[in-house]
């Protein structure tokens, strides 16, 4: 299961993080992968890497998935104006309630530091990609506001 601390979680809905997210770390993150059509985002959190992503390319349908409740009605309001090609549910990332080989595309931006089992989120992300689907992400190996605020394990 992940967790984040409350420090994270804040920052997480920041008009910063959406402009990092979309200036910065989904042109990373996406230069050379092939996006399909389905596209899956495991630990979407409020939507700014989705909302990006939908803003560039309409051919895209997009569902985020995350554990916290908060973050996936943040992401519904932000996804609003896509409502047609958006959706965003509530899973755990090591045990997603989707159908498998069900997405083009599976995308993990920057959650893996908060999945204690990030194995686990892998598996997932292989079981619910469609045989010559894509798998893309980008990660922190740790974070120094996760070191100072410890996130709370009890979800």
């Amino acid at each position: 299961m992940s967790a984040m601390s409350k420090v994270e979680a804040k920052f997480c809905r920041s008009a910063p993080w959406r402009g990092f997210a979309q200036r910065v770390v989904m042109p990373c993150a996406i230069k050379d992968a092939v996006i399909g059509s389905q596209v899956l985002e495991i630990g979407g959190g409020s939507g700014a890497m989705a909302f990006e992503m939908l803003r560039q390319n309409d051919a895209v349908h997009l569902t985020t998935a995350d554990v916290d409740p908060a973050m996936v009605a943040a992401a519904k309001t932000r996804l609003a104006p896509f409502a047609d090609r958006a959706n965003s549910v509530r899973g755990d990332a090591t045990s997603l309630d989707l159908p498998d080989s069900s997405f083009d595309t599976i995308c993990s931006w920057l959650i893996l530091h908060h999945t204690i089992e990030w194995p686990s989120v892998l598996a997932e992300a292989s079981r619910v990609v469609r045989p010559g689907g894509t798998i893309v992400g980008y990660d922190l190996t740790e974070s120094g506001v996760s070191r100072l605020d410890p996130p709370s394990r009890s979800l």
